[in-house]
């Protein structure tokens, strides 16, 4: 019986071989990036959606009075709007999904829920401030182009930045709109719909009013 003799490979052919599998990682690494984010930013708004079917809940049962941003006396803290939605999706924590975005990149481990990076828009209300009284769903003019929850900045430099979603126009610090799904963020409209918008329309603002995304009466 003869024997079979294998040929080895040579330095020439092992390098040819290292060089087809650099560039197939090339093109392919980056399609792969791309549809995980994909998915990701399709959970995202399924998330938003939830949280929007829990404030449906929560308007039949205070008189379609809007979740306060940090709660109606259920919360001191910045993610109160939270804790009251948590009621109606079985008590999960402020920092788990539906919250907890999960392309999120904060981790802030301060107050729990902080870091979970979505925001609530502080023009439905701020029941420690007489200033910043509460408001009905009912006193949208234009709901769908109201923002209610959206996905937070992952570059804050404290954690009251990212816990809510501030007028560009009352804020001090950068416009506190992040990027993180395609150069914008996932947005629950006061229609109930989860609409994507750039991060260069929402600091732009529409009509020549950089706060119209986030006010609740025009």
């Amino acid at each position: 019986m003869k024997n079979i003799k294998t040929k080895d490979f040579t330095l020439i052919e092992l390098m040819l071989v290292i060089a087809i599998i650099g560039i197939l990682s090339t093109i392919l690494i980056p399609a792969l990036s791309k549809a995980r984010e994909k998915s990701l930013s399709a959970v995202c708004k399924n998330q938003m959606r939830q949280c929007g079917v829990s404030i449906s809940l929560y308007l039949n049962d205070w008189d379609n009075w809007m979740p306060a941003v940090n709660g109606h006396g259920a919360s001191k803290c910045q993610h109160g709007w939270r804790r009251n939605l948590a009621k109606y999706m079985d008590d999960v924590k402020p920092w788990q999904p539906p919250f907890k975005c999960p392309s999120s990149n904060l981790s802030f481990n301060t107050w729990p829920g902080h870091d979970a990076g979505t925001s609530y828009n502080r023009e439905f209300g701020d029941s420690r401030f007489k200033s910043r009284p509460g408001k009905k769903v009912t006193e949208m003019e234009l709901p769908t182009e109201t923002a209610v929850i959206g996905d937070s900045i992952d570059w804050a430099k404290k954690w009251a930045v990212a816990s809510r979603l501030l007028k560009p126009s009352s804020s001090a610090d950068p416009i506190p709109v992040g990027n993180r799904h395609y150069g914008g963020i996932n947005i629950l409209w006061g229609d109930f719909s989860v609409r994507w918008m750039s991060q260069s329309e929402l600091r732009t603002g529409k009509n020549g009013n950089i706060d119209y995304y986030y006010l609740v009466r025009k």
